[in-house]
């Protein structure tokens, strides 16, 4: 599975719901994770501990910065967002800032009012905003500059610093237990193919077997009928959809992804082939938690036909 970066964002919230947005959105295009304040509830222990955490957790720094301070965190008298930018600051966590123009800040204040302005704490937001100018920033105009600054940095990132990435837990435990059941059925399968050391299928037990079985010998016709064109690093191939059940058997057992950056192969699988199989209720489709791309895999009853086209050519040799 490709690598997958958790990116903090850290800014005021009212204010910059729109610029949060933008952020947000570009995170996922580019095939990532974003986290922040607004994203979950703290549960028992301080907002401040919480945040830290999850600070500690994710790969990369992110800062909007408004017009406005931000609510104060009563044990430095500093606010939230400062307080995040300082301790992502301090253990070193990779970050960079974008930065509202006064240009923008002006078009806002017209359109949202005074509220979009910091009022209580203007020294402090200064001197909040000089420290955050003095490091890696941009400055934005609008939330499509916000947009392009995430993809322009998270590349350039990604190419400097060796991230450790980041994959749900659930789905660690899912793909250690479809690798052993792949494994199992590997082994069955190669159990099949050895004629010589495993039981041999006598022809009648063959006929029988697979006449016990009408529906897929139904699905196997129209599948050695079904043939698709694609291309494949622009060489131009026709198969059957038998072909790729017993080509890719191994990896529709794993999963088939449609995350960012997916391969010919793995596009060709996930939008032309699974769908397919799923018509027979061989593949099935589920949502991958706290991400926003499908899984693809195959069902029980579509290992139990991966089997049966082994089993077939088993019999087809005698």
């Amino acid at each position: 599975m490709k690598k997958k970066l958790q990116i903090f964002v850290s800014s005021t919230y009212t204010d910059l719901k729109e610029e949060r947005q933008a952020a947000v959105e570009a995170i996922l295009k580019s095939g990532n994770i974003p986290a922040g304040m607004e994203l979950f509830t703290a549960g028992d222990k301080s907002q401040l501990e919480t945040i830290t955490r999850w600070i500690d957790d994710s790969d990369i720094y992110m800062l909007i910065l408004g017009g406005r301070y931000g609510s104060i965190e009563p044990t430095t008298g500093n606010s939230y967002t400062e307080v995040e930018y300082d301790y992502a600051k301090s253990n070193n966590k990779p970050l960079f800032a974008v930065v509202i123009s006064d240009k923008y800040l002006d078009e806002k204040a017209k359109k949202d009012g005074l509220s979009v302005s910091e009022k209580d704490n203007q020294s402090k937001y200064k001197a909040f905003k000089n420290k955050v100018l003095s490091n890696i920033s941009v400055f934005y105009d609008s939330p499509k500059d916000i947009k392009l600054a995430v993809h322009e940095t998270l590349a350039d990132f990604k190419d400097r610093y060796d991230f450790k990435g980041w994959v749900p837990g659930d789905i660690e435990n899912k793909l250690d237990a479809l690798s052993e059941e792949n494994d199992s059925l590997r082994k069955e399968i190669q159990e099949l193919k050895k004629n010589n050391t495993v039981k041999v299928y006598s022809r009648q037990q063959c006929e029988n077997e697979t006449a016990q079985d009408q529906e897929f010998e139904q699905i196997f016709s129209e599948f050695e009928s079904r043939v698709l064109s694609y291309k494949i690093d622009g060489v131009e191939y026709q198969s059957n959809l038998n072909f790729f059940v017993k080509t890719y058997c191994s990896a529709m057992i794993t999963g088939v992804y449609n995350n960012y950056g997916l391969t010919e192969v793995a596009s060709l699988l996930f939008y032309s082939i699974m769908p397919l199989l799923n018509l027979h209720d061989l593949a099935e489709m589920e949502p991958v938690p706290k991400v926003a791309y499908r899984r693809f895999y195959l069902t029980g009853k579509g290992k139990k036909y991966a089997l049966f086209l082994e089993k077939k050519k088993s019999c087809q040799k005698q």
